[in-house]
């Protein structure tokens, strides 16, 4: 091999690593964030399913609608209302046969039959 040539190859080796653009290896190319993903997001799915159970805990029983029909004082053996956390804030009336109804606490009647068995 001449001088000549062994010059022109040394050059186009040069060339060759100067065209090779070597990037900085990144964590996701070698998948060393996958566990530390994986566990927050099921961290973060857990979280969120405890904090829909607990909306969901309240006390007593709540109604979804109310009953149009007046009560007659005779046949209520006693009333509550409902929790806080219904979404339809309603007075129970509990029935002398244990069965119960949901009325609106708005009604004048329902005022008118809560005062008069608070009066008993």
């Amino acid at each position: 091999m001449t001088l000549q040539a062994s010059a022109s190859a040394q050059v186009r080796r040069r060339e060759e690593r100067q065209r090779t653009v070597t990037r900085p290896s990144s964590p996701l190319d070698s998948m060393e964030i996958l566990p530390a993903a994986v566990a927050f997001l099921l961290l973060t799915a857990s979280f969120s399913l405890l904090l829909s159970l607990l909306a969901g805990i309240h006390d007593g029983p709540c109604c979804t609608r109310y009953s149009q029909k007046k009560i007659p004082k005779r046949v209520v053996k006693s009333y509550f209302y409902t929790s806080g956390n219904c979404p339809l804030p309603s007075v129970v009336f509990v029935f002398r046969n244990n069965l119960s109804t949901c009325t609106d606490p708005n009604v004048q009647w329902v005022k008118d039959l809560v005062k008069a068995l608070d009066g008993e």
